[in-house]
């Protein structure tokens, strides 16, 4: 059992940077009831979840072999708070349909203020309303539409626009100029998680396994383990399919 224990210790600095935690309770499998005295949290994990763990702790550490727990876990987290996905890039959750994609036309965004559709080039509109578009769109599969509510954003080389860019090219084919837009991405913000999980998914369609491997370990060493990002490209590397947000 110390053997055991050492061995959870060990995975638990190598995950949080940190020790285990003083009062920590842990089991000699490290996989059944696990929690931290006092706090009345008992976790059923490989490791045991701390309150700063992030909202994909579990489905992180869920063993490989377990795809269909994974799954049910994903859908269950993809059901909280868009505030909890966020990540270098944007926010990573899948976007609400609004009135931009149920009832605008040619292009036109849903104005809240205006109560109307507006041209996204009207200047009636903020970034945050743009961006929130252009998610909407890509995952809808307007891609025109996308690009041209990107096109309306005030500052190109933001790294959310480069980003998105980057991927509605890549969906629309240009797979060279998505990745050239990813890379800009990455210049502009390091730590923009989404552009390389996104670059990464580009690379897991193309084959390039090696590549999508190398894009997860940046994520993970700049501090993205266990986000929507690095959750994502990582079970795209395993079922060989990337995600439409």
């Amino acid at each position: 059992m110390a053997a055991a224990q050492t061995t959870c210790a060990k995975r638990f600095a190598e995950i949080h940077g940190k020790n285990w935690p003083a009062g920590a309770v842990r089991d000699d499998s490290c996989h059944r009831r696990i929690g931290v005295r006092g706090q009345g949290a008992r976790f059923t994990t490989s490791l045991p979840r701390l309150p700063d763990a992030g909202p994909y702790y579990m489905l992180a550490h869920v063993p490989n072999r377990s795809l269909t727990m994974r799954r049910l876990l994903l859908s269950a987290l993809l059901s909280l708070p868009t505030a909890a996905f966020a990540a270098g890039g944007g926010s990573d959750s899948a976007p609400t349909q609004t009135n931009t994609t149920k009832e605008c036309k040619n292009g036109k965004v849903w104005s809240q203020q205006a109560n109307a559709c507006v041209n996204p080039q009207s200047g009636s509109l903020d970034d945050d309303s743009l961006y929130g578009a252009v998610r909407e769109f890509a995952y809808a599969g307007m891609y025109d539409e996308a690009l041209g509510a990107l096109a309306a954003m005030s500052d190109q080389g933001d790294d959310r626009v480069l980003t998105y860019l980057g991927f509605v090219h890549r969906k629309q084919g240009d797979v060279e100029l998505g990745n050239a837009y990813y890379r800009q991405a990455i210049a502009a913000n390091p730590d923009n998680f989404l552009a390389r999980s996104y670059m990464g998914q580009g690379f897991v369609e193309s084959g390039k396994l090696d590549l999508a491997r190398a894009q997860l370990t940046e994520i993970r060493t700049r501090g993205g383990r266990g986000t929507w990002a690095e959750i994502s490209l990582r079970m795209a590397i395993e079922n060989g399919r990337g995600y439409s947000y």
